[in-house]
């Protein structure tokens, strides 16, 4: 039996909802998805990150991001624990983009740990499950 679940939003055709780490995946893409006041009746909910996208791609930028990245992801989404020791946020110049990686663990599931990979660039925020 499920502990989470949470509605489909990318696929509900083929899947009505979505179920444990599937769920929450979902909810962390939301989050780097969301630009703060995006959603009317939760202005707070998201991340700031178009401000700062066309600043220098360097490690100074990183820290920011991966600042505003575990706050966000803290303060919205509880189920997530991050490990800030393995998450990670970098430069990668050459290609006008962030590297992300969200270690974390998921509030009861004994200790397993979870990735959540992404890339951020200057025109996109894009997720994918690792």
């Amino acid at each position: 039996m499920a502990i989470y679940t949470d509605v489909n939003q990318t696929t509900p055709y083929e899947k009505a909802k979505l179920e444990d780490v599937q769920a929450v995946f979902q909810a962390i893409e939301n989050i780097l998805s969301t630009r703060t006041t995006e959603r009317f009746f939760n202005p707070a909910f998201g991340i700031d990150l178009e401000s700062i996208l066309f600043d220098q791609i360097d490690d100074l930028t990183a820290l920011e991001i991966f600042t505003r990245v575990t706050n966000a992801i803290q303060q919205f989404e509880p189920r997530v624990v991050i490990d800030f020791g393995q998450t990670t946020v970098l430069p990668d110049e050459e290609n006008n983009k962030y590297d992300v990686d969200i270690v974390f663990f998921i509030r009861g599931f004994d200790g397993q740990k979870f990735v959540f990979q992404d890339s951020i660039t200057n025109d996109q925020v894009e997720g994918a499950v690792a």
